[in-house]
């Protein structure tokens, strides 16, 4: 009798299931190796990979593109995939629904009714527009092949076991990981102003806003919502409403804020752990050769050797040109909107402050009019005026559009020596 015939069914099709798993990573690692001989291409060959073969430098990317439904979960239980496609939906609604359905009302609101906030009104609309781009790329068909290649490069990595390429990924994935928690608990700090806010919202007047919004509603106290997301003054218990999509919104932006930034944080380090590894092997050519088969020649192994360094090579160039390709895009995002967030925040600040000239405006009044004495503590403000109002950054300057430039070239000469020092 065949052994096999005792195996319940379930147990046995799991089991060819793993075996055919294993068999597509072994075609895969193959052709990565060897991939004139192995008739296949980069993204044909990727097609055999299933995104669960198990990562560790894309670990936190991977934690946190599942909350957000962004990473390409495989499976074979039809229940939980179903649940992930319909959290992934309910998660795209909330993103695309709070920016189409906010932003057309909230922007010609604000600048109809009250253009004090229409500056903070565009800031957090670009800020949602550049997050839905961004998650929008990382959902593109390029960057699910370019994930399944890194996962396979990362595999063939760890199957060769060398242990300077294993010491080189190690220690890079330990800089994504910092790199990742770092920009966390930075995005998170954000979460915890907006409580703060929360806690310490002062009330205000509603008769102070009634020549500017509907004349119908009677007179009470309401709140200003701390970030313009919803109607910024709501009376009564539509306050609660707007506050708490608030702060699902200021939850789910974080989510989705920390889930790009580790998946961009995650392919950056990992395109300089396989430079730095292709460096490791070139500089210690003879090594590598001598760690070849013995059953060769040390002429054929030397020809092995740098055959295997010029496929890597090319494979490198192949990869580091579809990266720019995915990242292109979310860096043009990220430039684009810091641009005009300073563009809509700091320049109207920085314009205000220096427009305001409180002493040339005490000296256009009828101060000739008033007594000896008011005249004399006009003499005083005057002399307090002559210091400008401004911003600072820290300890340092004040803020102006020459230290923009400044800054600028600052970070073009960091990055410069970076580079050099590399």
């Amino acid at each position: 009798m065949n052994q096999f015939t005792n195996y319940p069914l379930r147990e046995w099709s799991s089991r060819s299931r793993i075996c055919d798993q294993n068999k597509n990573i072994r075609k895969v690692i193959t052709a990565c190796e060897h991939p004139s001989d192995s008739g296949f291409n980069d993204y044909h060959l990727l097609d055999y990979l299933p995104v669960r073969i198990r990562t560790t430098f894309f670990r936190y990317a991977k934690i946190s593109m599942l909350s957000c439904g962004i990473w390409p979960l495989e499976t074979h239980n039809p229940y939980l995939l179903s649940c992930y496609k319909i959290y992934r939906l309910f998660m795209r609604i909330e993103l695309i629904g709070s920016l189409l359905l906010f932003g057309p009302f909230m922007l010609p609101y604000a600048f109809t009714i009250d253009k004090t906030l229409f500056s903070e009104t565009l800031s957090y609309e670009i800020q949602y527009t550049t997050l839905l781009l961004k998650v929008w790329m990382f959902e593109s068909s390029d960057a699910k092949h370019l994930l399944k290649k890194s996962l396979a490069i990362e595999e063939k990595m760890i199957r060769m076991r060398d242990p300077v390429e294993l010491e080189i990924l190690k220690k890079n994935e330990k800089i994504n990981v910092r790199l990742s928690v770092i920009y966390s608990c930075m995005i998170c700090s954000a979460f915890v102003m907006f409580c703060q806010a929360l806690l310490y919202q002062t009330e205000i007047n509603w008769i102070d806003y009634k020549s500017k919004l509907n004349e119908s509603i009677s007179p009470e106290l309401v709140k200003r919502q701390p970030i313009v997301f919803t109607l910024p003054y709501l009376p009564g218990w539509w306050f609660y409403v707007g506050m708490a999509a608030q702060t699902l919104g200021v939850i789910f932006v974080i989510m989705y804020s920390i889930a790009t930034q580790s998946m961009f944080f995650g392919f950056i380090t990992f395109t300089v752990a396989q430079i730095q590894a292709l460096r490791n092997s070139l500089k210690h050519f003879e090594d590598y050769v001598e760690k070849a088969p013995r059953s060769s020649s040390k002429g054929r192994k030397s020809r092995q050797v740098l055959r295997q360094n010029i496929v890597t090579h090319q494979k490198l160039v192949r990869y580091v040109i579809k990266l720019n390709g995915i990242l292109k895009y979310p860096i043009l995002f990220d430039f684009f909107f810091y641009s005009l967030q300073i563009g809509a925040t700091v320049s109207k600040i920085i314009s205000e402050l220096k427009s305001s000239k409180l002493s040339t405006s005490i000296y256009e009044s009828k101060w000739y009019q008033q007594s000896v004495e008011i005249r004399k503590m006009y003499v005083m403000m005057m002399m307090k005026m002559k210091y400008p109002l401004c911003l600072r950054i820290g300890p340092l300057y004040a803020m102006s559009n020459e230290l923009l430039i400044l800054i600028i070239k600052a970070a073009y000469s960091y990055v410069a020596l970076l580079s050099k020092s590399s």
